[in-house]
């Protein structure tokens, strides 16, 4: 089917109009007629290329919902200007469309809730919505040809806005200013790779109902804004922000920080902040103070590799999961909450373990696997395993482990091994070239890699029923 009808039809009675994957279907007919029309879907009309004509005053007052979802032919969208009831406008993977009606359509669309153009990879402007006071979801996603939205003087109202989304719009270099958009709950610009800048400092952005931003993948980003305003904030992501050199300032009135520096003036207010993912974000060298974020559970900054500290984390009662690992610039073992169960240094450029860990009363899993720990004290009875691969370190140290079952001391620089630990159950040695002589191993041990020790002779067990090894054969 290419077309539905020629000239004019009584539709006065017509509701709905559904030709979805019409895959033949190259232009719609004039629908003046159909005043009560509530309905017209379009889906998967795939040689759709045009409407009726702009001049043929299309009423459709009663519309309330347009879908034009995969329309990939579909170049532009008719002026609807009086449609006052329209609710839903989807538009969403049309490929080929580069326009929408014109800015002075004068376009009402007072009752417009929702408005979807996702995927539509050629548009490259979005029209002035100043009139959509109801409107509650924008999503431009991949719209990979975006390079503007509105202009900033058209002075956006959209006080009922819930959701915007600006996700993988690669070309877009400006966030415009929201200020009005004081119900916002969600804002994800995530890669956004040629976004530089958001607004300015002096929007005076509220922003009180924001409970997510996501900045993931801006790599071109170099400046988050000050969010100190946002006090419902649960979610803040910045991860592989690569250019991100600083946040917000500490208060309204000091110069900018320092470059790659992070500061958080504000944080104070951000009780009810959740997770904050930073990982990837290579040149952020300082983690804020996080002293006023008591409730946040995650903090991610997994491969941050210019990070040098942190802040004093052990008040935060509530945090759960802390990431640092390829952390490589960081030297100092982090303060943490005494509640800790597990902690995951890898990869980081701590040499030291400190006495003060015997405070984490209730750690059981610890890794440390390749970072630059030489000395290691820890009395943690209740640490179970403990990873030191890849470590400089020569000794082992176990003042008081009575309970651990798996230690992973691969590719250390450790010598002889004289381990009296009768709970141990799995010890990892491979490739330890230094190592010459295992001895009194505990005699419930499971497991024992010691592959590529080369210089390895003995290995015997603490129980003298066990036989001794005064040679090893290929299984070791």
């Amino acid at each position: 089917m290419e077309q539905l009808w020629d000239g004019h039809q009584n539709l006065v009675n017509l509701r709905e109009i559904d030709v979805s994957n019409c895959k033949n279907l190259r232009k719609l007919p004039n629908l003046s007629e159909a005043i009560n029309l509530e309905l017209l879907c379009c889906n998967g009309c795939k040689s759709l290329v045009e409407f009726w004509i702009e001049d043929g005053h299309t009423g459709l007052v009663n519309l309330r919902q347009i879908c034009f979802r995969g329309c990939v032919n579909l170049r532009k969208i008719p002026n609807f200007s009086r449609s006052i009831n329209l609710e839903v406008l989807d538009c969403s993977n049309c490929k080929s469309l580069v326009e929408l009606w014109n800015e002075d359509d004068h376009m009402g669309l007072v009752n417009l809730r929702q408005i979807c153009f996702a995927g539509c990879v050629n548009l490259r402007k979005i029209p002035n919505f100043s009139k959509a006071i109801n409107l509650k979801v924008l999503d431009c996603s991949n719209c990979k040809s975006l390079v503007e939205l509105w202009n900033e003087d058209n002075q956006m109202g959209l006080v009922n806005l819930r959701q915007i989304c600006f996700a993988g719009c690669v070309n877009l270099r400006k966030i415009p200013n929201f200020s009005k958009a004081i119900n916002l709950k969600v804002l994800d610009c995530s890669n956004c790779k040629s976004l530089v800048e958001l607004w300015n400092e002096d929007d005076h952005m509220g922003l009180v109902n924001l409970r997510q931003i996501c900045f993931a993948g801006c790599v071109n980003l170099r400046k988050i804004p000050n969010f100190s305003k946002a006090i419902n904030l649960e979610v803040l992501d910045c991860s592989n922000c690569k250019s991100l050199v600083e946040l917000w300032n500490e208060d309204d009135h000091m110069s900018l920080v320092k470059l790659k520096e992070i500061r958080c003036g504000g944080c104070e207010s951000l009780v009810k902040l959740k997770e904050i993912r930073c990982g990837g974000c290579v040149n952020l060298r300082k983690i804020p103070n996080l002293s006023g974020a008591i409730n946040i559970k995650l903090l991610d900054c997994s491969n941050c590799e210019s990070v040098v500290e942190l802040p004093c984390l052990n008040q935060l009662a509530s945090l759960a999961e802390l990431l640092l690992y390829g952390c490589s610039l960081l030297k100092k073992f982090p303060q943490v909450p005494s509640h800790f169960i597990s902690l995951n240094l890898s990869g980081t450029g701590i040499e030291e373990v400190p006495d003060s860990i015997k405070n984490l009363h209730k750690l059981e899993t610890l890794l440390l696997g390749k970072s630059q720990v030489k000395k290691v004290s820890i009395k943690l009875e209740f640490l179970r395993e403990l990873d030191l691969s890849g470590c400089p370190i020569t000794e082992l140290p176990f003042d008081s482990l009575c309970n651990l079952q798996h230690l992973n001391m691969s590719g250390s620089a450790v010598k002889n091994v004289s381990i009296k630990l009768e709970s141990l159950r799995y010890l990892h040695l491979s490739g330890c070239p230094m190592v010459e002589l295992l001895s009194e191993l505990p005699p419930y041990l499971e497991v024992l890699s010691v592959n590529d020790c080369k210089s390895l002779e003995k290995v015997s067990f603490a129980d003298q029923n066990l036989n001794q090894f005064d040679s090893l054969d290929d299984e070791f």
